[in-house]
């Protein structure tokens, strides 16, 4: 982060000086007392579960410069530096709006979708980052915290900075592109994860669309032509545009896609009528899309299609909720205990049927947030399962009895679905169920706790 000065601090939050110089100098921001450097600022955040006015009394020993607070708490007349706002989460963004708005060299590319963002950036900064110094989110922070966080990571060195635009209930995505307009933006897919806030895929849609809307001038929109809701408002936009598909004619597109047994993926990238060819390290024909959407915006930031081919081949998984198997004592084992949701699920279970494998093996939990239409959507994975003949479900808790319902309704035989109470039961039975040669899948919604049966598999 390079240096603000308080005084641009206070302009930006509306906020007052209670402690200090207008002219003493910020060399870093934090929300964490415990990640607090000699010369930063505190921002006491206030969440559900926790209140950083608490630990105001402790960065005195800390060195730190001073604190940014909603409300009088123990500890301020020991620091150099207090500033009083009205809300310490909005001041976080609108200090990162001002912050960003003062580095004009650094050119944004936003993502948003219901599924991929986070591989899409992740690949993005891969290709980018072969020619230009690119800044990118941790993890998944794409929230009113994590992106303007992101955004406070940048210094003036910077060329590029890859933004995660998330949101899970209406009226979320405006507040962050408040934060930072991209300079080029991309919509994933339309799916249905968080269809129990958003109640359909056309308000998720007219969510999502609003990073769109909101493109600086001169910017791109990239487009996903295998996605009809996002083609239907195609029409909409009036500015420039790039398309890109898996499964029809497009500006940036695959061809030849191949399931390679060793794992990955094999296509052939067309450009402009150019073509490279491309091994993904990367399972599904889902990650080729997203691998294709961060192809379309890396053009934004003039790479061409052979640093973008390179980008691709180089670009390694090493998150857990990236889709890649590990072998272990001869299972394939798939592990994306991160998350789920109805459209991840189903790219999860045509990835699993890319295996050769003696049994190809699903382990579902929960998919969470999917409100009045939980029992439905998971009824209607359990029948994808048992329409690509995969040939064990595993599943636990009342949702695993949706998903039972769902295949046994749609002909798997009920001697191949596995309901089980809890996660510890599921994977007591796969230690002994699993031998080598088979494949398995283990998905399901971080609050299920899926990663229990991984580990539990794992010392099979």
């Amino acid at each position: 982060m390079e240096k603000i000065l308080v005084k641009e601090i206070v302009a930006w939050t509306n906020g007052k000086l209670l402690r200090g110089s207008p002219l003493d100098e910020v060399s870093s921001l934090s929300i964490d007392s415990r990640t607090i450097k000699a010369g930063a600022l505190f921002l006491a955040i206030k969440g559900d579960n926790y209140d950083g006015h608490c630990f105001v009394k402790n960065l005195e020993k800390l060195s730190a410069l001073g604190a940014v607070v909603s409300k009088e708490t123990e500890g301020l007349n020991t620091l150099k530096v207090v500033i009083s706002v009205e809300n310490t989460t909005q001041a976080l963004k609108q200090i990162a709006a001002g912050y960003i708005a003062k580095l004009a060299n650094v050119k944004i590319a936003g993502i948003t979708g219901s599924n991929g963002k986070t591989t899409t950036k992740d690949i993005l900064w891969n290709i980018i980052s072969l020619s230009e110094k690119t800044h990118k989110p941790k993890g998944s922070f794409n929230n009113e915290i994590g992106l303007p966080l992101t955004i406070l990571g940048v210094d003036a060195s910077y060329k590029a900075l890859i933004l995660e635009y998330g949101t899970n209930h209406p009226g979320e995505l405006v507040k962050l592109v408040g934060v930072a307009k991209p300079d080029a933006a991309a919509i994933t897919n339309i799916g249905t994860a968080h269809i129990g806030f958003f109640k359909s895929r056309e308000n998720i849609l007219k969510e999502k669309w609003t990073l769109l809307e909101n493109i600086k001038e001169g910017g791109l929109a990239v487009i996903n032509l295998d996605d009809a809701l996002l083609t239907g408002k195609m029409s909409s936009i009036k500015g420039k545009m790039l398309t890109f598909s898996v499964l029809r004619p497009a500006d940036i597109s695959a061809e030849n896609v191949t399931e390679l047994k060793e794992g990955g993926t094999a296509f052939t990238l067309s450009i402009g009528g150019k073509k490279e060819k491309v091994k993904l390290n990367l399972l599904g024909i889902h990650n080729v899309s997203n691998a294709l959407c961060a192809a379309a915006l890396s053009t934004a930031f003039a790479a061409d299609i052979k640093n973008i081919a390179k980008g691709l081949e180089e670009f390694i998984a090493v998150s857990a909720h990236r889709l890649s198997a590990e072998v272990v004592n001869g299972i394939k084992i798939l592990d994306d205990a991160y998350n789920a949701n109805p459209d991840s699920v189903k790219r999860g279970i045509y990835a699993l049927l890319g295996f050769s494998a003696k049994k190809r093996v699903l382990v579902l939990g929960e998919m969470a947030e999917l409100g009045e239409f939980a029992e439905k959507l998971h009824g209607e994975i359990g029948a994808v399962a048992a329409k690509n003949n995969i040939d064990a479900l595993v599943v636990t808790g009342l949702t695993g009895a949706w998903y039972k319902a769902g295949a046994v309704k749609a002909g798997m035989k009920e001697g191949k679905v596995y309901l089980f109470p809890d996660n510890i039961s599921a994977g007591l039975f796969l230690k002994k169920f699993l031998e080598e040669g088979d494949a398995v899948l283990i998905k399901g919604s971080r609050r299920a706790g899926m990663e229990k049966i991984v580990e539990m598999v794992r010392l099979k």
